[in-house]
C-alpha cells in the first residue's frame, strides 16, 4: 500500500472554496494516532494550532 503523508491545509479561505491557508506542516504522525474506529476526532496542528477533523473507518 501506498505511504500517504497528509499536511496541514488550514481552513477554507471563503465558503465553497477548494483554496486553503494552512502552515504546510507535516501531521501524517497526529492523524496516523486517531484510532480506527469510524468516529470523528479533532487533532491540532501543532504549528499553527489549526484544528482538523478525521475519521479512520476499519476496513471490512
Amino acid at each position: 500500500m501506498e505511504e500517504i503523508t497528509y499536511t496541514c491545509r488550514g481552513p477554507r479561505v471563503s465558503e465553497d472554496s477548494a483554496e486553503r491557508a494552512g502552515c504546510g506542516l507535516d501531521i501524517t504522525e497526529l492523524v496516523q494516532a486517531v484510532e480506527v474506529d469510524g468516529e470523528t476526532h479533532e487533532i491540532e496542528c501543532p504549528r499553527c494550532g489549526n484544528v482538523a477533523t478525521v475519521t479512520r473507518t476499519p476496513e471490512d
